[in-house]
Order: structure tokens, then sequence, then C-alpha cells
């Protein structure tokens, strides 16, 4: 004869495995945030090594690509690369969440040159340094919400009639058969079973064949309701001091809290092991996916503006308390000092990507050409001031004892290549990049302008007497341009128009020093020539080549080789 199992063991079975996902989730949360906080603790104010982030580069720049379309000036592409500036963003990224390492990405291409922005900036930084309590608290909910750089959120926002899913309204009555087929199978037993299996199926057929098709837009989702919920906590936290102009987003995070809640309990995050495993499965019986899915969309499309908004809020915090933690990591820094007078004063400024750089102290009152031998720091120091004039704009922070400079939009001509695919050779790609520079002028906005090597992809007399041209052109707008070159003709052509400076080296018998500090007046020493010994080329090629060079420098004519 058969027994019937009784309802109330069924409902009993199915408290008890609620109750254990419960607990085993709790105990799994309690171990993890306490392992979390101590991460935190050691990590903040340390140095971050340069990790190549190139494959994820794409995601984290979603944010800048729809700010830039509204921003009057922006790092370009050709400056960013010129300076390595995706290197020194992994330094600088200090972030905790996906929100924040976009929003401080996007900083860093969107320069500043009123100063307003950089006030409250500076604030905020202030704050996070000297509040170490708020700043731990802070971390832990923005390190919860965490980094996923394919999460999509930013387009998400921006295109939101194409995230509807098909057929939107079938899936919220799915999940309600779906609790009938339980309810069914409880009430009426064997009778009820057919109907609990065919739901079951059927639920299970639409969740793999849709899943796979909008599993990016679910990733969307998932992220987008932790960042709301990370916004509740960070609203609700005490931080007294904290500057208001920088709290609005909080007004925000109202509308959102509602729908934070639902889709909270539809998709909790945070879950492991067995406990995931098993609300994965009751997430497709009950097609919660979906349901919470097709509600969230519905709710950002009313209120996508606070969405926004509170993206920019999470994403400013994380990113000024990653400033905060840089500037602790490095042995010294300083705000700029912006000033209306066009000149640059820099005390003991360094290039950020050097493990040990040499400072240099100098004041540019007005353009400067920038000569030395091979190897001495031209490019290097130029490199630096373009870096540390667009940390100043960006970030409020300079790797310098002192740096004084007027608002200035920077723009550099420097790792030029050619492009074998468009046909277009070294010194095409020269001239295309420095009309880029001679363009960006017309904006009459003060300009840095920066320049490796000018033209050194043609012959000497073009060279020389392009560039003399080009630079003498750049004086005629409200620009200081900085040029370096080995070129020591252009310092006499030039001399009333641009102040001169260079770099010097020892040489020995047995090895070239380098100070790799730079000095006033045109560079008197040369090494090209006397490299080739320290390379081991043969001593009559070396000595052939010293005797023609001075033979050209006597006489300003080569000498005639013969067999």
């Amino acid at each position: 004869m058969n027994q019937q199992i009784s309802p109330w063991v069924l409902v009993c079975v199915i408290a008890a495995v609620i109750l254990a996902i419960i607990l085993v989730n709790f105990f799994s949360n309690l171990f993890r945030r306490r392992k979390l906080r101590r991460l935190l603790a050691q990590s903040y104010g340390q140095p971050r090594s340069i990790v190549d982030d190139s494959g994820s580069l794409d995601c984290i720049a979603a944010y800048w690509r729809h700010e830039r379309k509204n921003a009057v000036f922006a790092i370009d592409d050709t400056t960013w690369s010129d300076l390595d500036m995706n290197r020194l963003f992994s330094k600088l990224n200090h972030t905790c969440c996906s929100v924040g390492e976009e929003y401080l990405y996007s900083v860093l291409r969107l320069p500043d040159l009123q100063g307003e922005r950089l006030c409250l900036w500076e604030e905020i930084v202030r704050y996070f340094e000297t509040h170490e309590k708020e700043r731990a608290q802070t971390r832990f909910f923005l390190a919860r919400l965490g980094k996923s750089t394919d999460n999509g959120v930013v387009d998400f926002f921006h295109n939101l009639q194409e995230r509807v899913l098909p057929y939107a309204p079938l899936y919220p009555v799915l999940s309600v058969l779906a609790a009938c087929g339980i309810i069914s199978l409880i009430v009426l037993h064997a009778i009820g079973l057919p109907f609990f299996l065919g739901i079951t199926v059927l639920n299970m057929v639409v969740y793999y064949k849709l899943h796979a098709g909008v599993e990016a837009q679910l990733r969307s989702v998932d992220y987008i309701q932790a960042m709301a919920g990370c916004g509740q906590h960070l609203a609700a936290t005490n931080m007294a001091g904290f500057p208001p102009a920088a709290e609005t987003w909080k007004a925000d995070i109202k509308p959102l809290a509602r729908m934070g809640k639902l889709t909270q309990f539809l998709l909790p995050s945070g879950m492991s092991g067995e406990a995931n495993s098993i609300w994965e499965y009751i997430r497709m019986y009950f097609l919660l996916d979906f349901v919470a899915y097709g509600r969230l969309v519905t709710h950002i499309r009313r209120h996508r503006e606070a969405y926004l908004s509170v993206y920019s809020g999470i994403g400013r915090m994380d990113a000024a308390i990653a400033i905060a933690s840089y500037r602790q990591s490095v042995p010294y820094f300083t705000t700029p000092v912006f000033s209306t007078e066009h000149a640059i004063v820099m005390e003991r400024m360094v290039h950020p990507l050097l493990e040990n750089p040499i400072a240099n102290s100098v004041t540019l009152s007005k353009s400067a050409l920038i000569t030395g031998s091979n190897a001495s720091g031209k490019s290097t120091f130029v490199k630096a001031l373009a870096i540390n004039a667009i940390l100043a704009q960006t970030v409020h922070t300079c790797l310098a004892g002192r740096l004084q400079m007027p608002y200035s939009f920077v723009v550099t001509s420097m790792a030029v290549r050619d492009d074998l695919e468009a046909g277009e050779s070294y010194y095409i790609a020269e001239i295309r990049s420095l009309k880029r520079v001679l363009d960006g002028l017309k904006t009459g906005v003060h300009t840095l302008c920066l320049i490796d090597e000018i033209l050194k992809g043609t012959n000497t007399v073009e060279r020389i007497a392009a560039s003399a041209s080009i630079l003498h052109d750049l004086t005629a707008h409200d620009c200081m341009a900085l040029v370096a070159t080995h070129d020591i003709e252009l310092t006499e052509m030039l001399s009333p128009l641009y102040d001169n400076f260079h770099f010097t080296e020892e040489i020995t018998d047995e090895r070239i020093q380098f100070s790799y500090k730079i000095h006033q007046g045109r560079a008197t020493t040369k090494n090209a020539i006397r490299l080739l010994h320290f390379m081991g080329y043969d001593e009559d090629t070396i000595q052939e080549a010293e005797n023609l060079a001075k033979h050209f420098e006597k006489t300003r004519s080569w000498s005639k080789l013969v067999p």
C-alpha cells in the first residue's frame, strides 16, 4: 500500500533547505567581510605595481567615452599614448570598484582649466586623508561592490531602448505558474505532478534558450542592483564634515531604494558554494533573472538621471580615495599652484613612472628648446612636465616639491610611428601630428605644447628649415612650447624667441655617466660617435666618423669618401 507523504513534511523539508541556505550564506559572508576589511587596511597607501590593463581598458573607458561628448577640453588619444598614460592610470588605480576606476580614467582625460571642479575634488581627497574611520567604512562598501570590468553599466544606461527583453510580459506569468506548480504538488500530490513537471521543463527551456543571448545584459543588471545597494549604504554612513557639494547625489538614492530591495531579494549577491548552487536552481525554476531584469529596466527608464547621479557620486568617492592612497604611496607630492603668469616654476619634479627618478628644478618663463646628447634625459624631462601638468589639472596632485603654472591645455607630439597599412611614412605621420597641434591652438586657450625630436624623419636641411618655421609659428599663439631636439642650429635661429636648456654627461675611457640634471644654455657636448666605442664598433670606423664630423664643423661641408 502506497504511503502518501504528508504536505507538512514537504513544507518542513523546504523550510530546512531555506534555513540551511540562509545560515551558510550568513557565516560565509561574515568570514569574507572580516578578511576584506583586513586586506583593505593593509593595501591603503601601498605602491601599486603597474599591470597590463590593455585587455580591460576598452571597458574601463566606457564612462569617459560618454563624458567627452559634452567636454570642451579632453586629452586626445595621441597625447595619451605619447605619455604612456595607460601605465600611469594603472599606477594611480587604487580604486575598489569598477565605477571608481571608470570615473578615475575619465577624470584623467578631462582636465579642469578653470579650477571649479578641482577645488571640490581636493576637499574630498583631503577629507578621506584625514578621516580614517570614514575612509575605511567607505572603502569596505566600495570593495563589496567590487570590480567587474565587463559590466557594461554605462552603455546600458545610455541605450535602454535596446535592452528590453523580447516577450517581457511573459516571464512574470511563467514565474507565477512555477509557484502554482509547487502548490499543486503539495496539495494535489500525484495529480499535481504532471503540471509541476510541465512548468519545470518549460521554464528550464526558456531559461537556457534566452540566458545565453542576454548574459551581458544580466551582468549589467546584477551590477546595477549591487551599485544601488552600495549607494544606499554610503548614503546612510555618517560622515561629519564631508563636503556638502559632494553629497547631492544622495538625494537621488531614494527612488532607487525600493527597486534595490526587490532586486536584492530576487538576485541576492554574495552567495558562495552550496548556497549559490541551490539558489541558482531556484532562479532558473522561477525565471527570477528575467523577472528582475524587466522590472529594473522599466525602473531605470523612469529614473535614469538618478541612476547616473548615484553612479558618478560613488565613482567620485572611490577615485578620490584612490588618489589619497596614491599620495601616501609616493615619497613626496604637492598640490599645484595656478597662476595668471605664463610661467612654469617646478622644484624637485620627477617622472611618475620611473622607479628611481632624478628630480629637476627649473623656471620656464617662455618657450624653450632642450638639447643634449643621446640618452641624457631630454625626452624624460619633457614627458615628466607634460604628465605632471595633466595630473595637476585632473587629480590636483603633482610629483614635485612645488609646481606653479597657468591653467594650460596639454598637447604633445612625441612617439610618432609610421603606418605601413595606410601607406603613411614616418615623416608624414610627424607632420600630421604637428598639424594637429597647430590646429588645436585656434581654440584660444593657453596651451602647453611638448615636442620630442621634431621632424627627425627627413633630411637635415629641410628638417631644420621646417622645424624653425613651425616653432616660430607656435610663438604667435597663446602657447608655451617645450621642444627636445638634437639640432643645435635651432638654438641659434630661435634664440630671441626660445630659451635654451640642456642635459649633459661625463665621458671617461670606460663609461658615460649621465647626471639627468637640466642646465641652462645650449648643449656643448655630443656622444653619438663615442657610443659606438662602448658598443664595440671597430676603431677605424669610429676614427673615420670623428674625422668626418670635425671636418664638417670646420668647413660646413662633408668630405667625400673613396674606396
